[in-house]
């Protein structure tokens, strides 16, 4: 046998590697084939010699291959191979089952063959494992050692592996190993070469048992039935054949039958469930089929026409019945689809349209075998298309004879843009037509002015971004670039993403002619405006000037010795200065509020200080008539509202004066209600009514335009501009409220004010007044009334009984009563213990008056603050005291000489350039107890400061070579880093609102308008008058910085004290002060042991706020500067400030107010 080995690098057999051969005796040949890197290598040498062995060896090999018996050499391994060979691990050997004798498997389970035995003997001699692993075919053993799952393979492959030497007589066998033992073939070569005969021989006999099996008789029997047996066998099988064949067609058959049953179950389905109409025809044109829909749409049975052509049945009516046989066989004969459009008639006699398509359908052969045909029915589609172009002709037609063009503007994804939609006469806007500016995208931006192509895409990006609508204007390039195009635009975005805009386009030419027209009206009138406002401050000022003059020197003479002519003389000469002042100052304001620069401000105001204000000015003039004055305010009225209380003041002054002005006997009366009142807002009503000459109804409506009076004989009898009530209306609506008039000719006329206002505090906390008991016996009703409502404010419990009430004489009807209010002429005595408070017709300049052991209050009108006072006095229980004169409140007070003054601190430095202005408020300042100093303009004055000790600057803010401005300015500067601030006055004959503000921001710390009455200049001075040592120094703003800390043993100095002199003129007596003021010690003490209390506890803000309102107003019935000022000083800021700041501030308070305390009560030990 010839035993061949491979030895192969890749991953699979070689098909035809190359040989080399060894001898095994007589009858074995070993050839081994090797592979490099998928290609063939030999081992032979040129001389074909095997490799690694000598020529000698293969001489030698040859001979002993040819010698019989010989001995083979013996297997001599060198320590080395030795170790090589047990390093190896067990060898994974993949055997073909399949192939005898090389291999067979035995019956119980185990494998035979030479191939084992050959492995067997390699196993012995070179001390190896094998690791057979079986396969059933070569295929498997190939896959599994291309895979590398076996190391070794042996099989026989007489195709590719040729036997050189006895192949005849045995098979071959092919040795096959991976690349990684390509050492082991030597060695196997070798151990084969030096195999033992005995060895040899098993090999051959296990293939022979393996090709010749033992021969029985059984066998002999077979061969000589065999013929017989194959034909039997070939019948046997042809039959078969033919019965399986049978039955496979027989199957198909079936198969063929249910499908083609399916199949037509399914068409006819098909058919029925189709919506459309459906035929088939044959060759001939018959109706071979129809479906359900054919018959409802037609309104016929198929049974009618299958069998039929379309001619014969007349289903679709004469005429299109031939067209659709007729289209019918067309496709039948040339085999391609056919449509056609017609209209006709369905079963109900509708006229429907209709698409009709036919093809053509062939036979297994290939022929033609009919026709199938469809319709859908289009009338809605094509009714659609005839409603669409019909709009669109109507539109066409609208969007013609309209000014405007419609159109629809698209930007695709890739930001083209384009026009799917334009109507219009767009030639007249563009100078294009219809066409080109809808098919040409760039014709768009390009009729567009130059100048307006940026914006306009601009806007039009960013609507795409935003999809916000657009309106804009722009320039075309038609008519030379003056024509204007209004367009607005509103923007959607499609599913794709694209922008759409449905929009129009307006020539707006002549509108924008019109708004530049208007703009150029409007600057000139605003110009205009400017003008005129200018030319009224520059009047004002011009006016005024020389007013203040008049008025102040009037003011003046007043107080000098005078006989009644030059008195009434001086009296005319007032009043007509007042109404020429009163002229002036309503065109201002009236020119203010048409120019919209008249501000509301929001501040505390109280109503009933209010009304004593407007009510006290004009009650002399009412008085001059014999008119009675009457003032009221509701009880439930809060005792402090936020409004513009200037503005409302002069509403209400306004409205008095009228009242006053055209009544000639009777009453003028003012009264305050609420009317309602929810979440801290009370609507209140100020009422003014007279029994004058009253308005007639037709006049009534005109009556608050400009310049317009009921009657033109009233500016003649009354005098007037007209221009009162027009803006008392408008004040009233900038303040948000209305007025109302009611009137009736020959009756009177009531003016009503109503405006809502915020509650800033709600009643008065007067110490000593609250729960004490009175009874008012007078006769007019009306005026006990408003007794009761002024006296339920203070806090008093009154109770009204009539004169003649027979409770006056019994002595138990004034058990614990505190108060008395009786008429004047009240003659009868009563039973009396108590205080009486005689009440009087007679006008009072401070509402009430006290005289000897008498308190006399005044009802013409009744004073908030004069009856405050009276019952003040009447509670505090005077003595008898001596009658005495009393003067009025503004008479000469001696002004000190100028070295006392400077130690006084009432040295005030003037800047005023008007000679006349000079000697005004040199006599002024005189009458009021100061000294002055008075220098032409600012420059003198800043010298002036430098040199001398002033107490207060007043200043004109209008004067040569430096402004009051300029000057309060650097006085302000010169002042850094001092703690000492001078009080700054300014004196303007400007009504403008931005010159207060300019005065603010200069540093001034006041600023009044002329005329300057005394009365004002010793408000304004009082109010900033200066305390040496008092650390309350007034701001620039009209505040105070928090005073420091002051201790019981604080210095006082000349300005903490009372003027008692002052207070003697305002109460009457020294005892009436005295008595006063022990009881404001005694009651304010309380207060203050009461504020030790809230900031021990952690008062609330509220609660401060009721205190401070509280003590103010006993505070404010002294007049007693310091004290006020430091309760102002400690409410300011009240609630910004820290809890620990109000503690700290309510200390000092209470330091500071204790020694005033100690300063008011030293004076009173004096007085006695």
């Amino acid at each position: 046998m010839t035993l061949f080995m491979l030895v192969l690098m890749g991953s699979g057999v070689s098909a035809d590697p190359v040989r080399a051969e060894q001898s095994l005796d007589h009858y074995s040949t070993l050839t081994i084939g090797a592979l490099a890197n998928g290609t063939a290598k030999t081992v032979m040498q040129a001389n074909g010699e095997p490799v690694g062995v000598s020529a000698d060896g293969s001489n030698e090999s040859a001979r002993r291959g040819s010698q019989t018996g010989e001995e083979a050499p013996a297997l001599d391994l060198s320590a080395d191979e030795h170790a090589y060979l047990r390093s190896l691990p067990p060898l994974a050997l993949g055997i073909d089952t399949s192939w005898a004798p090389f291999t067979s498997a035995e019956s119980d389970g185990h494998t035979g063959g030479n191939v084992l035995a050959y492995t067997a003997y390699l196993s012995r001699a070179l001390d190896i494992d094998f690791d057979p692993r079986m396969y059933p075919d070569w295929t498997a053993v190939s896959n599994a050692f291309g895979n590398g799952q076996v190391d070794v393979i042996a099989t026989r492959r007489e195709d590719q592996l040729q036997g050189i030497g006895p192949a005849h007589d045995f098979e071959n066998i092919g040795f096959a190993v991976r690349p990684g033992y390509r050492r082991l073939v030597p060695l196997i070569d070798r151990a084969l070469r030096a195999m033992p005969a005995a060895d040899k021989e098993r090999p051959l006999q296990a293939s022979l048992v393996a090709s010749d099996p033992p021969s029985s008789g059984w066998s002999v029997s077979a061969m000589r039935l065999l013929p017989v047996l194959i034909a039997i066998g070939v019948i046997l099988g042809v039959t078969l054949r033919a019965f399986v064949l049978l039955q496979r067609e027989m199957a198909r058959r079936v198969e063929t039958e249910q499908r083609l049953a399916t199949q037509l179950s399914f068409q006819q389905t098909m058919m029925e469930v189709v919506p459309y109409p459906l035929v088939a025809k044959d060759l001939e044109n018959r109706y071979i089929a129809v479906n359900r829909a054919f018959e409802k749409m037609l309104g016929i049975r198929r049974e009618d026409v299958i069998g039929h052509t379309a001619l014969e049945a007349q289903s679709w009516g004469p005429e299109n019945s031939k067209r659709l046989h007729d289209l019918v066989g067309q496709s039948i004969t040339n085999g391609r689809r056919e449509q056609v459009e017609f209209a006709f008639h369905n079963r109900l006699g509708e006229l429907r349209h209709a698409l009709f398509w036919t093809g053509a359908f062939k036979a297994a052969d290939g022929a033609m075998a009919g026709a199938v045909g469809t319709m859908i029915d289009i009338t809605d589609i094509r009714d659609a298309e005839m409603r669409a172009r019909e709009n669109e002709r109507r539109l066409h037609d609208v969007t013609r004879s309209l000014p405007a063009v419609v159109f629809q503007l698209r930007r695709a994804t890739d930001g083209t843009y384009g026009f799917p939609y334009v109507g219009g006469d767009t030639r007249h806007l563009f100078g294009l037509d219809l066409a080109t500016l809808s098919n040409d995208q760039v014709a768009g931006l390009s009729v567009i002015h130059a100048e307006d192509k940026r914006s306009v895409r601009e806007t039009i990006e960013r609507s795409a971004q935003t999809l916000e609508p657009i309106h804009m204007e722009f320039r075309s390039i038609a008519d030379e670039g003056r024509r204007w195009i209004r367009a607005d635009l509103v923007a959607n975005r499609e599913t794709d993403g694209a922008v759409v805009w449905n929009g129009y386009w307006i020539d707006a030419s002549i509108e924008r002619a019109r708004a530049d027209e208007l703009a150029a009206a409007r600057d000139a009138a605003e110009a205009a405006s400017r003008a005129k406002d200018d030319f009224l401050a520059m009047m004002s000022h011009e006016i005024r000037t020389p007013m203040n003059g008049v008025l102040g020197l009037v003011e003046v003479f007043e107080t000098t010795p005078l006989n009644p002519d030059q008195s009434q003389m001086l009296g005319m000469i007032q009043d007509s200065a007042s109404a020429l002042l009163q002229i002036l100052d309503d065109l201002l304001d009236y020119s203010k509020i048409e120019a919209g620069r008249l501000t509301i401000e929001s501040m505390p105001i109280d109503l009933r200080e209010l009304v004593d204000n407007a009510v006290g000015l004009l009650a002399g003039r009412a008085h001059e008539k014999g008119l009675r004055v009457r003032a009221a305010v509701s009880p439930d009225v809060a005792a402090s509202l936020r409004g513009d209380s200037v503005r409302l003041r002069q509403v209400l002054f306004n409205l008095l004066s009228n009242a006053i002005k055209f009544t000639m006997k009777g009453d003028v009366a003012l009264s305050v209600n609420m009317v309602a009142s929810a979440r801290g807002v009370q609507t209140v009503e100020l009422s003014v009514e007279d029994t004058g000459i009253g308005i007639a109804a037709d006049a009534q409506a005109s009556l608050f335009e400009p310049f317009v009076q009921a009657e033109t004989s009233t500016t003649r009898r009354f005098g007037g501009t007209g221009l009162g009530l027009t803006i008392c209306h408008k004040l009233v609506e900038l303040m948000g409220g209305t007025l109302e008039l009611k009137s009736e000719l020959g009756v009177g006329t009531k003016m009503t004010v109503r405006l809502s206002m915020p509650v800033e505090t709600t009643s008065y906390q007067i110490g000593g007044m609250r729960g004490k008991r009175g009874i008012i016996a007078i006769d007019d009703p009306r005026v006990a009334r408003a007794l009761v409502d002024y006296g339920q404010a203070l806090g008093l419990e009154l109770k009204i009984h009539s004169r003649d009430d027979a409770a006056l004489r019994d002595p138990q009807t004034f058990y614990g009563i505190d108060l008395v209010f009786l008429s004047d002429t009240h003659r009868e005595a009563l039973p009396l213990k108590t205080q009486v408070i005689h009440v009087t017709e007679k006008p009072k300049p401070t509402g009430y008056r006290i005289l000897e052991n008498d308190i006399r209050v005044s009802v013409n009108p009744i004073s908030w603050r004069g009856l405050g006072a009276a019952c003040v006095a009447a509670l505090t229980g005077l003595p008898q005291i001596a009658s005495r004169a009393t003067r009025s409140t503004d008479t000469n007070m001696e002004a000190p000489d100028r070295d006392r003054a400077i130690r006084a601190g009432r040295l005030v430095l003037v800047a005023e350039d008007h000679p006349v202005n000079q000697e005004l408020i040199r006599h002024q300042l005189s009458l009021l107890g100061f000294a002055c100093d008075i220098v032409p303009d600012g420059v003198e004055a800043l010298a002036a400061l430098k040199h001398g000790h002033y107490g207060y600057l007043i200043t004109d803010c209008h004067m040569p070579n430096m402004t009051g401005y300029e000057l309060a300015r650097r006085v302000r500067a010169s002042e850094l880093g001092l703690s000492k601030r001078l009080p700054i006055l300014g004196i303007t004959a400007s009504t403008a609102p931005e010159e207060l503000s300019m005065c603010r921001d200069a540093g001034m710390d006041d600023c009044f308008v002329k005329p300057t009455r005394l009365a004002t200049l010793r408000d304004h001075l009082n109010r900033w008058r200066v305390m040496e040592n008092s650390s309350a120094a007034p701001q620039p703003d009209g505040t105070a910085e928090p005073q420091s800390a002051a201790g019981p043993d604080t210095a006082t100095t000349e300005s903490d004290e009372l003027n008692l002199g002052y207070m003697t003129q305002l109460w009457g007596s020294e005892t009436t002060v005295k008595a006063l003021l022990d009881a404001f010690a005694s009651s304010f003490r309380d207060d203050l042991e009461t504020l030790r209390s809230l900031l021990d506890n952690g008062g609330s803000v509220a609660q401060l706020r009721e205190w401070h309102h509280r003590v103010i107003g006993a505070a404010s019935v002294l007049q007693y500067r310091p004290l006020q000022v430091a309760l102002d000083t400690f409410r300011r800021d009240l609630l910004d400030k820290p809890a620990t700041r109000r503690n700290e501030d309510g200390a000092v308070l209470i330091a500071r107010c204790e020694v005033l305390l100690e300063i008011i009560e030293g004076q009173c030990a004096a007085m006695a």
